[in-house]
């Protein structure tokens, strides 16, 4: 299971409360990209690659959701 650290509240957070990670605190536009590419690969997201912008990483997420 992989765990990572939501930079936003220094809590660890798990796969079981990945949305939190995006709809707790932040709205995902106030994400970093890297917390956004941390948050798709969580979500299972292909092709999340450091040439994609923070708006398709918003909209890709969005719309796995």
């Amino acid at each position: 299971m992989a765990t990572i650290i939501s930079p936003a509240t220094d809590v660890e957070t798990t796969e079981e409360n990945t949305s939190s990670l995006a709809t707790s605190e932040k709205r995902l536009e106030d994400h970093t990209v890297k917390e956004l590419r941390e948050l798709a690969s969580q979500l299972g997201i292909r092709g999340r690659s450091k040439i994609m912008h923070k708006e398709e990483l918003v909209s890709v997420i969005r719309r796995r959701w």
